[in-house]
């Protein structure tokens, strides 16, 4: 009878050790706290750093042998820093598209010496050939270009207003 109180106290301690490795310490209501035992860990084996192994120091070049761009950078010519981009490949030339909107409106202004409205500038500019769009609205793109040159350039701009909607070249 002993030996089965023995076996069900050595059950119970081990069931108070599982809960109590479980909880934090100090939360057993009633019950006696058993610290899991702690297995001592090996110290780990440090590895010899590799600067503790003599290596010969990197020859500094002259100052009259050092690239312009490495004295200024502090970096050697072809060195790679981190995230840069390789240079990019040059690409073949553009085909000529021809002349933008407002150069090609002040062409047609200059043939018509009259303000004009940008409707009928689009117009005559693709009567000429100058230029053409497929958007919905280049008369509206004309207006908004030709006010924007207008305001960032000021008196230097080609073009001025003349009335609602209707510009003229500047003299």
């Amino acid at each position: 009878m002993s030996g089965k109180k023995n076996a069900k106290q050595a059950a119970k301690t081990t069931k108070t050790i599982t809960k109590a490795s479980a909880k934090p310490a100090g939360k057993a209501k009633g019950k006696a706290m058993v610290e899991p035992a702690v297995t001592p860990v090996a110290p780990a084996v440090e590895a010899v750093a590799a600067t503790d192994v003599a290596t010969p120091p990197a020859p500094t070049p002259d100052a009259d042998t050092t690239p312009v761009s490495e004295e200024v950078t502090g970096k050697q010519e072809g060195a790679k820093a981190k995230g840069a981009r390789r240079p990019k490949t040059p690409k073949a030339p553009k085909a000529d598209k021809g002349m933008s909107c407002l150069d090609a409106a002040a062409e047609v202004l200059k043939a018509n010496k009259d303000p004009m409205q940008c409707k009928a500038m689009v117009d005559a500019m693709g009567k000429a050939k100058l230029w053409s769009s497929d958007a919905p609205t280049p008369a509206a793109t004309l207006y908004s270009a030709i006010l924007r040159e207008i305001q960032k350039k000021g008196s230097a701009s080609r073009f001025r207003k003349t009335d609602r909607g209707h510009f003229a070249l500047m003299q």
